[in-house]
């Protein structure tokens, strides 16, 4: 139209894409995509959430896979999501990683089966439907007794008390992503989302958003 020929600078097309594997090959022409998109915001994360089919605790949003994880459960990172964007033709450029400022809740059967791989009868009783704001998880870790654990093979955390279990991403797991985004060439992060960071200082910081400027940081700077 007129309007669009007037415009003084270039629409942007972009895509909000999956991560899953089956999500990828039924529903995105790669190849054909890059030619069009100007770039893709891969959603790297609800990779696990609970699920009637598959109760068990999971990360909802690795960077890597764990050396237990087998078959179609090795795909479920954020490693193999870029590496399989780029494999079916995406340029890295073009690429942008979604980033979590929230975490998904988990009811464990028994507490004291606590860590990967638990089993669990429902979403916890934190946040809303099993989606927990990253402040809602400080809120949660604030608590007595709590008790919270990084994984160095999937770059990720996860904390629990009793049956309440939440996996989640920090500053210092965001910190790993954006390194990654970098090192790999990658066009970027996007974030989501902004009103999921910390906007209460609930997490013990002297200014609201710490994941979202962490990954600023990162990005801006060689050192994680």
């Amino acid at each position: 139209s007129a309007s669009f020929r007037q415009r003084e600078s270039p629409l942007l097309l972009s895509v909000a894409a999956g991560a899953p594997k089956p999500i990828i090959d039924n529903s995105y022409n790669i190849s054909a995509m890059a030619d069009y998109v100007d770039f893709v915001n891969v959603m790297a994360y609800d990779y696990h959430m609970y699920q009637p089919y598959l109760p068990l605790t999971g990360a909802n949003a690795p960077l890597y896979e764990r050396q237990v994880e087998k078959g179609y459960f090795t795909t479920l990172n954020l490693n193999w999501t870029a590496a399989y964007w780029l494999y079916k033709g995406m340029p890295a450029s073009k690429i942008i990683i979604g980033v979590p400022t929230y975490g998904h809740s988990f009811t464990l059967l028994n507490e004291e089966n606590n860590g990967w791989d638990a089993p669990s009868s429902g979403i916890g009783t934190v946040g809303s439907d099993g989606f927990v704001a990253y402040h809602e998880v400080c809120s949660f870790m604030n608590n007595k007794g709590v008790k919270s654990v990084f994984d160095y093979e999937s770059k990720v955390p996860y904390t629990f008390k009793n049956k309440e279990w939440i996996s989640f991403d920090n500053e210092q797991s965001v910190a790993y992503k954006a390194e990654f985004t970098k090192e790999h060439g990658l066009g970027g992060v996007m974030i989501y989302s902004l009103n999921t960071d910390d906007v209460l200082l609930s997490c013990g910081g002297s200014s609201r958003f710490p994941l979202t400027a962490r990954v600023r940081d990162v990005l801006q700077d060689d050192q994680l």
